[in-house]
């Protein structure tokens, strides 16, 4: 299967204008890490604990990847108390890369959730890195992610047309919840759920089943998430990895809706009305 790229270019970057070993580029921090079986099995990668303690406050949800040709990928970042992984991103990092067991990976923090990165194969050589391609915003520059960013869908006038008529005819005795199609979801790889069914979805699988009328199934991981609002603590949930495979196979467009109805824990009947 082909290696999906996911490099974002920005120019005006003044990571990229500096070389990275100057003074003036000097990280406030580096870290190592060697890719070990359980690295690629967990599709996530552990932050050492003592850089999480010292700026875990200061990082956002999404860090940004600097690599050595000056491209950039936006990898999410998963909080669980004093611990961080890079999550969402992070395999389809590993994967473009070509990072298998042994690798070496270097990791220099910039400030403001950025990263230099290096990556050594198993010969102790940085790699090299392959021609840089266009992101999927159309060439357009992307800054890193905020907070507010990554867990506010939009609210636009796409919640009209055949679709959303579609959907309001659709019956079904199953718990069901829609997830509109979003300029979002195309930009951040992710796709956010209702959180009507909040108990349920606590319960399901941390990777469930998206299964459409003929039978084909997407893998996709289900992330629930404790945020702090103003009235006190919320459950938000949303597909994070496999949900852009799941959406581009499936040719889903802006004002799409994907009826989703909770099968069990691991299976979830998805019926698309196009617009």
């Amino acid at each position: 299967m082909a290696r999906r790229r996911r490099e974002v270019k920005t120019s005006g970057d003044d990571y990229r204008r500096r070389p990275l070993n100057s003074l003036a580029d000097k990280p406030k921090l580096q870290f190592f890490k060697i890719i070990l079986p359980c690295t690629l099995t967990d599709k996530k990668l552990m932050i050492p604990p003592k850089f999480a303690r010292r700026f875990g406050d200061e990082l956002s949800d999404v860090a940004n990847f600097i690599l050595a040709d000056g491209s950039n990928w936006k990898v999410a970042m998963q909080k669980d108390q004093n611990d961080i992984w890079f999550d969402d991103g992070w395999h389809d990092f590993v994967e473009h890369h070509s990072i298998d067991i042994g690798y070496f990976v270097i990791f220099a923090y910039r400030g403001f959730s950025n990263f230099s990165v290096v990556i050594f194969d198993r010969t102790a050589c940085e790699i090299e890195h392959t021609e840089n391609a266009r992101s999927p915003l159309d060439g357009k520059e992307k800054d890193v992610l905020n907070e507010k960013d990554e867990i506010e869908p939009e609210k636009t006038s796409l919640e009209n047309g055949k679709a959303m008529q579609a959907w309001k005819n659709f019956k079904t005795e199953m718990p069901c919840f829609k997830i509109l199609i979003q300029q979002y979801q195309f930009d951040h790889s992710i796709a956010h759920l209702s959180s009507k069914y909040s108990t349920i979805l606590k319960q399901a699988s941390e990777f469930v089943n998206l299964q459409t009328s003929n039978g084909q199934e997407w893998s996709v991981r289900l992330r629930k998430l404790r945020v702090s609002e103003a009235k006190g603590k919320r459950d938000r949930f949303r597909l994070g990895s496999g949900w852009s495979e799941f959406r581009d196979e499936n040719n889903l467009k802006l004002k799409d809706i994907c009826g989703v109805e909770i099968i069990n824990d691991r299976v979830w009947k998805v019926t698309i009305f196009r617009d």
